[in-house]
């Protein structure tokens, strides 16, 4: 599915007959909408009567937003664009997730239209990034251990810079339900800073790690999810 507004959104929706609703997957920094934990999540998802949509914030090969020009204020307006869309289509039962760095995004996303919002190992920001950022002449860049190198914006990497103080504080100003789970070996800290500024409850999930490789660890990750939609 494409969806065409400010820019152009390239995303796959998934439909149930006799719908809960539809949850919308945003993934993490330098990932996309086939990160494994959403296509899978896709599928288990459907099976309990959910349709899904998920989509890239940005794509190096397609006519998307370029990850090396992008930033926070052009994530939060292509999932406040999606939300609109469907909620222009009927929608009325919304609920979003986001992975990582797409969590931090949702906390700034227009939330007044949306049932409940469910952070998977979200990042809070600050100095959680400076170490995996590297610099060349041709500027700022991630490396996830391959062959790639993963340029990023001055802006996008001054957004993700931001206080995690200020993070907190925009979490704590939401008024809808709000899950958190994280893993064990990834972003279990800021998952509880996060649960303790709304007083309740960070699901932690012994022994995984930040992108829930183990289908094991995947399963039991939806599993909460679902018990808690």
């Amino acid at each position: 599915m494409n969806i065409s507004t400010s820019t152009f959104i390239n995303g796959t929706y998934s439909s149930v007959n006799n719908q809960k609703g539809l949850i919308v997957f945003v993934h993490g920094l330098t990932s996309s909408k086939d990160e494994p934990i959403l296509s899978q999540g896709e599928l288990y998802f459907n099976s309990k009567g959910y349709s899904t949509f998920r989509f890239n914030l940005y794509d190096e090969l397609g006519n998307e937003r370029k990850l090396s020009n992008v930033s926070l204020s052009d994530h939060i307006q292509d999932i406040n664009d999606v939300i609109d869309y469907f909620l222009k289509k009927g929608e009325t039962n919304i609920i979003l997730i986001g992975h990582s760095f797409g969590g931090l995004s949702l906390l700034y996303s227009d939330l007044k239209h949306v049932s409940k919002l469910v952070l998977w190992d979200s990042s809070i920001g600050g100095e959680e990034l400076l170490g995996d950022v590297y610099e060349d002449d041709q500027g700022k860049y991630i490396d996830r251990g391959d062959q790639y190198k993963r340029y990023i914006s001055d802006t996008l990497y001054e957004d993700f810079c931001i206080d995690p103080i200020d993070n907190i504080q925009q979490l704590k100003s939401l008024k809808l339900p709000i899950i958190i789970i994280a893993a064990e070996e990834g972003l279990q800290d800021p998952a509880l800073l996060y649960a303790e500024s709304i007083h309740q409850k960070a699901f932690i999930i012994a022994g995984a790690d930040h992108i829930f490789s183990d289908d094991n660890h995947k399963k039991e990750l939806f599993d909460i999810t679902m018990k808690n939609l």
